[in-house]
């Protein structure tokens, strides 16, 4: 992955260190500020061109995420990896409305948080399976989860399924690594309320998502 420029903020400090850790694991070079307060992460990102904010909405002092939103909609330029302690829908739902946005627990796996930082690179939406089950109701009726909640890419994604393309080759052909496309397969599916690629194929089709 190229190396983008990245702030953490958050005031736990074993947060920090595992965050760091990852970042430099991802990363061959990469310049990392960290942030403790509202003010102090304001203060970084008058400076801040591009790049990418890991930032817990309820660990840095004097924000929440009402005001991280504020933060946000006033820094465009920052890519938002927001690293949950907990779900909650109502702090959330607004944060989303952002678009490019990451949103991953303590609890994700880590081929889930490399995957949120190669989607941080490359400006997309990535949401981990934990807070897709909290989004997504256990017995949603099959169109609430359908394609309307599909990006392009994912749709993308569905195409080269369709081809019978290997997870690999699929990652091969839009320049992503396996641990993306993976990712992006599992929330499709589950998305689309289908448990198998067949499936899916499927009822993308009926849905007119593709075409074979």
């Amino acid at each position: 992955m190229s190396a983008p420029n990245i702030i953490v903020a958050d005031t736990h400090e074993l947060s920090v260190a595992g965050l760091l850790y990852l970042v430099h694991q991802a990363f061959e070079t990469v310049q990392v500020e960290t942030a403790k307060s509202r003010v102090a992460l304001s203060n970084v990102l008058k400076n801040f061109r591009s790049g990418i904010l890991i930032v817990n909405p309820y660990g840095v002092k004097d924000l929440d995420p009402a005001s991280l939103l504020k933060v946000l909609t006033d820094n465009p330029q920052v890519y938002p990896l927001l690293l949950v302690p907990r779900i909650d829908q109502g702090d959330l739902k607004p944060l989303i409305k952002l678009g490019s946005i990451g949103i991953i627990t303590k609890n994700c796996s880590l081929r889930e948080v490399l995957a949120a930082l190669e989607a941080a690179v490359h400006q997309e939406k990535f949401v981990c399976n934990k807070v897709m089950e909290a989004f997504l109701p256990v017995n949603a009726p099959d169109d609430q989860l359908s394609g309307n909640q599909l990006s392009e890419r994912e749709i993308g994604v569905i195409r080269f399924i369709a081809k019978g393309m290997s997870t690999e080759e699929i990652g091969e052909e839009l320049h992503l690594s396996p641990h993306t496309i993976h990712a992006h397969r599992k929330n499709i599916l589950k998305k689309m309320n289908v448990k198998t690629p067949v499936e899916l194929v499927v009822k993308a089709i009926r849905e007119k998502l593709i075409t074979v």
